[in-house]
């Protein structure tokens, strides 16, 4: 199974429609998690139907902001188990491997509100004994290598994090390529890359699809 993860920032821009559409013919996914949609269910629909998959669960972005969309290619290949503003939770039903659980998470941007994104991870993983695996923007890092640039990552964070995880039995998906997955200021003296979207899995997971990567 492929999956796609994409903070898109806003799909009611056509252009972004058309890097989600290149994304799809490039990668060929499965299940596609978009993050940052800032649009309705309506306009998620629209997508779903032109991209030829079959079904897809929308969470509404909250004023001008946020927006998350599960969207799936087969025919009941996922159900919905549970969902916030900032997850949707699904069962994926395979009859070769049987049934585990996919989540698409975004945690809070707001540093304020990092614990509010742990506490949201433990309680995800205390809801199901599936196997499971949770990919998505996290806005959080687990060691002082994640980022490059100016400021370190405060100490607490990063703690924090990595105890959420440890609490969570998750396992981190080895990743191919760059390992920052965010950037800002390229070029310039204050030029910041962070790792902040990851893929994690319990050791059942893995044990299923023992080559996962991210």
């Amino acid at each position: 199974m492929i999956c796609l993860c994409w903070n898109c920032q806003g799909l009611g821009n056509p252009r972004a429609v058309r890097a989600l559409r290149e994304l799809i013919h490039s990668r060929k996914p499965d299940v596609i998690f978009l993050i940052e949609t800032l649009v309705h269910v309506n306009k998620i629909e629209e997508i779903r139907i032109h991209i030829g998959f079959a079904d897809a669960f929308v969470v509404d972005r909250e004023g001008r902001g946020g927006g998350i969309a599960f969207l799936w290619k087969a025919p009941n290949m996922c159900s919905l188990l549970d969902y916030s503003n900032n997850h949707i939770n699904v069962q994926v039903c395979d009859d070769e491997k049987g049934s585990r659980r996919l989540t698409g998470f975004y945690g809070y941007p707001d540093r304020s509100r990092r614990r509010d994104s742990w506490n949201l991870l433990r309680a995800i993983c205390a809801s199901s004994r599936l196997p499971w695996c949770c990919i998505g923007e996290f806005n959080g890092m687990l060691s002082p290598m994640d980022k490059r640039g100016r400021l370190d990552h405060p100490n607490w964070l990063l703690a924090g994090f990595r105890e959420t995880i440890s609490d969570c039995h998750l396992h981190e998906i080895s990743i191919i390529g760059s390992c920052f997955t965010w950037e800002r200021g390229r070029g310039a003296e204050a030029w910041v890359q962070e790792r902040i979207d990851r893929a994690f899995a319990s050791g059942e997971w893995l044990g299923l699809l023992l080559d996962a990567k991210l």
